[in-house]
Formats: structure tokens, C-alpha cells, sequence
């Protein structure tokens, strides 16, 4: 009996020790994530020119409040949501073209962002800013108006903030064909979207028109081609209404008054 009461002592001493093991190891880590040693205490801005730091800053450290399950705070080096934050910068200012979040040392971390630059204008009401990839995102001042060439659409954009209204390749396919137009004494004011046309309204007042699926390149060979042979001068576009190039091989325009 003494035998069998000692080997019941050492296992249940056993056991004591195994459980003390298992609840150090589950909260061992807790108390160390907890770690005031091991919280991110300050972040880093680089980048930004037009973006407040303190905007970028606040939703970074909105991401980092709170807790995982109650117990592991977002905030732990070990555990900040990188992606969610970057995600975040993103979605919440749309002049941001990419967030990088890394640690910077043992108790901070950095952000490092590229801002959108304008490109052109997306004008219904009001002005917004397009940059290089046809993406709108953000209002724009009113003396803009005359720097960049203003784009619009019919029907106008109900939300234009944070809409891609070209694609990359037709924003710049445009912009080329455009600015090889100046060249021949058209010089843009402001183009207009409509179902498969544009048209574009140049400073003389007069209407160019040409179908979105028209091979830009063609065409102004096609337009260079037709005042070299029309022998239309510089000055005789102040008195042109329109000129129609959505007809293949074919070119009609009209004067005013006529």
C-alpha cells in the first residue's frame, strides 16, 4: 500500500509540474507580446508632399488599437496588420498610388507612400484630378482649369472620386494624338466622352470629332495629310465649326455660316 500511495504522490507531482509547463507556455507568449518593450510606440511618414502626415498617421494607428482575441494587442511588432493597414491607406485616400509599412527599429514602424500626380481634369460640376492611368482621385482647385486638358462625359459621372475613367493605354493613346495635333494648329481645350465618340473642343472655338475604337495614330496621318492637300491655313481654323474624322479615308468638316 505505501508503494502504491508514493506512486500516486510522484504522479500527481508529475502532473502538477507538466501542467505549470503548459501554462507557461501559453502564457508565457502573452506576457511577452504584452510587452511594453515590444509595442510599436511611434510611426514614421515618407513620401507624402500634398497628404497631411497627421492623416496618414491617425488611420495607422487606428489599425494598431485593439486586441486579438482580447488578449494579443495589434499593436506588438509581432503582430501588426501590415496588410490591413496598407489596405486601409489605400481605400481611405485615394491621392495615394502605394503604401509600403515596415519595421523601422524595435519599437516603430515606417510608412513609406507615392502620391498621384495630375495628368488632367474630370470636370462635371465640379473638377477633379486624373492622373496618368485615367484614375480621378481627388477634387480639384478652380484655377486648374487651363493647365490641364479638362475631360467630361455624357452622361456625366454620378461619383467621379475614386473611378477609373481611362485605361492607362487610352489615357496616353489620346494624350499623344493630341499633342501631335498641336503641331497642325489644333490646340485643345477640353475633350468630351460620349457612348463610342469623343469630340474635342479646340481654342479656336471649332468641334473635332473621331470614334473611340479609331486607330489615333492613322488618323493623324490622315489629318496631316488633309491640310497638306486642302491647304487650309492656321488662320482659317478660327473660322471652322467642326471637323469629322469618324469616317475611314474620309475628312468633312464645315465653317461657320455656312
Amino acid at each position: 500500500m505505501e508503494f502504491h500511495r508514493k506512486q500516486e504522490f510522484y504522479r500527481k507531482i508529475r502532473f502538477g509540474f507538466f501542467t505549470l509547463f503548459v501554462i507557461a507556455l501559453l502564457v508565457g507568449p502573452v506576457f511577452l507580446i504584452r510587452s511594453k518593450n515590444l509595442l510599436i510606440s511611434s510611426v514614421s511618414i515618407v513620401g507624402n508632399e500634398v497628404t497631411e502626415t497627421s492623416d496618414i498617421q491617425k488611420l495607422v494607428i487606428d489599425k494598431l488599437d485593439g486586441y486579438y482575441l482580447k488578449l494579443f494587442p495589434k499593436s506588438s511588432v509581432a503582430l501588426y496588420p501590415k496588410n490591413e493597414i496598407e489596405k486601409s491607406l489605400l481605400e481611405s485616400i485615394p491621392r495615394l498610388a502605394s503604401a509600403n509599412v515596415s519595421l523601422s527599429g524595435t519599437k516603430s514602424i515606417k510608412v513609406e507612400v507615392a502620391e498621384r500626380a495630375p495628368f488632367a481634369l474630370y470636370c462635371s460640376d465640379s473638377c477633379f484630378f486624373m492622373d496618368d492611368t485615367g484614375y480621378i482621385y481627388s477634387e480639384a482647385p478652380t484655377f486648374s482649369s487651363g493647365v490641364y486638358t479638362i475631360y467630361s462625359s455624357k452622361p456625366k459621372l454620378d461619383i467621379p472620386l475614386r473611378t477609373q475613367f481611362f485605361s492607362q493605354n487610352d489615357l496616353i493613346s489620346i494624350s499623344t494624338f493630341l499633342k501631335n495635333i498641336e503641331s497642325l494648329g489644333f490646340k485643345t481645350k477640353a475633350v468630351t466622352k460620349k457612348d463610342d465618340e469623343y469630340s474635342a473642343t479646340l481654342s479656336a472655338g471649332a468641334e473635332l470629332r473621331w470614334r473611340i475604337n479609331q486607330n489615333l495614330e492613322k488618323l493623324f496621318a490622315d489629318l496631316n495629310s488633309f491640310m497638306n492637300e486642302s491647304k487650309l491655313k492656321i488662320s482659317d481654323l478660327e473660322r471652322l465649326l467642326y471637323l469629322d474624322l469618324r469616317f475611314d479615308n474620309k475628312i468633312f468638316y464645315k465653317f461657320v455660316g455656312e
